[in-house]
């Protein structure tokens, strides 16, 4: 068993590129984020192999989570492998299935002498066709430059409730990527725009929705399931299906999903690692 810090991309997924796509929409996040990488980016990436075939991928794209991807049932000697190879990286936090992560937490916790925390219980949802919502008032619409500033707030909160949030400057620079890529369909009620659901992470057949957010002051109204259910329609007409992360403590957000036709596939989870 060897592991290797991989260059590019392109590399990762010359290697571990039809390993992932054999269950994308549960492999959609490091799937994803290897299609849509950027030279900026600077990302770790690491595979453990043994003779020809690959045992694991590991991915992450500085501040975020580490993505761990296992394609074996035998993980203690693969993440034993892989974090030899990780030993002068900072690894804050990590993501991945609950058997994935767990492997993983107990052997860096050991190798660190560090103590870690729960981040998160996720959920993630599939959708190859899209089941019509409850009529609410109003209408959809694609974000256009005017909505920088809204875009930059909303996404500011979004992070703030949802992720460990963002700056204000991380939150306009992804408003303008949105915007660039005409990625953010929001919801408008009598001219006020109200909820808002974004995509991402294209990637052979499949998109991710993201970022669907509606302030405290609108919720309630079916705009999220309007604006998401639209913008899963629209997706739906370019790719073969969608995919998306939900928290599993929030129930409304779960339902909400599963009636315009989401079905689960796989639960994830986050952890932190908390170092003295």
């Amino acid at each position: 068993m060897n592991t290797v810090t991989l260059r590019t991309a392109k590399e990762a997924l010359a290697l571990a590129g039809e390993k992932l796509a054999a269950n994308q929409a549960a492999n959609g996040l490091p799937y994803g984020i290897l299609h849509n990488l950027v030279e900026s980016d600077q990302p770790l990436l690491v595979a453990v192999k043994e003779k020809k075939e690959v045992l694991a991928l590991l991915v992450r794209t500085p501040p975020h989570h580490l993505i761990l991807s296992a394609f074996t049932t035998e993980l203690e000697p693969v993440w034993t492998s892989a974090i030899k190879e990780l030993a002068v990286h900072d690894v804050p936090s990590i993501i991945g299935s609950i058997t994935a992560v767990e492997a993983f937490q107990t052997i860096w916790q050991a190798t660190h002498g560090c103590q870690s925390e729960l981040g998160m219980e996720q959920r993630i949802f599939r959708a190859d066709r899209v089941i019509p919502p409850r009529q609410t008032s109003g209408a959809p619409r694609w974000t256009e430059e005017e909505d920088a500033a809204l875009l930059t707030e909303w996404i500011e909160a979004f992070a703030e409730e949802a992720l460990d949030g963002v700056t204000n400057e991380e939150a306009a620079e992804l408003a303008e990527r949105f915007i660039s890529k005409r990625s953010v369909l929001l919801w408008e009620d009598e001219g006020q725009a109200v909820s808002m659901a974004a995509a991402g992470r294209p990637a052979a057949g499949s998109c991710a929705v993201q970022h669907v957010y509606t302030p405290k002051e609108y919720r309630g109204r079916g705009y999220a399931e309007n604006v998401t259910a639209a913008l899963t329609k629209e997706l739906l007409s370019r790719y073969s299906f969608c995919t998306l992360y939900t928290d599993l403590a929030n129930p409304t957000s779960n339902a909400i999903y599963t009636r315009i036709g989401y079905e689960p596939v796989a639960d994830s989870r986050v952890v932190n690692f908390i170092y003295s």
